[in-house]
């Protein structure tokens, strides 16, 4: 059974009344031992990063993202309207 641990981080900062830029970062690895976790010969690891632009409205946030990892090793972009579900 494969094992996995994973974590993200944002930093988002209120640039204007209802405007926000955030910096993204995550990173991930699995194995197939919890105790081989760490260990760089027997686990897959990705990491990204990136930025989004966002701007409050009454039907929820337009958000603007771009980010890369490297698993694809190439810029992605996201536009979204309205809340997450």
């Amino acid at each position: 059974e494969r094992q996995i641990a994973a974590g993200n981080l944002e930093f988002r900062v209120r640039a204007a009344k209802n405007f926000y830029i955030s910096a993204l970062g995550g990173a991930f690895i699995t194995s197939d031992k919890a105790l081989d976790i760490l260990d760089k010969n027997s686990n897959t690891w990705a990491y990204g990063y990136g930025g989004q632009l966002g701007y409050n409205t009454i039907v929820g946030p337009i958000r603007a993202r771009v980010t890369w990892s490297n698993l694809f090793k190439e810029v992605e972009y996201y536009l979204s309207l309205g809340f997450d579900f």
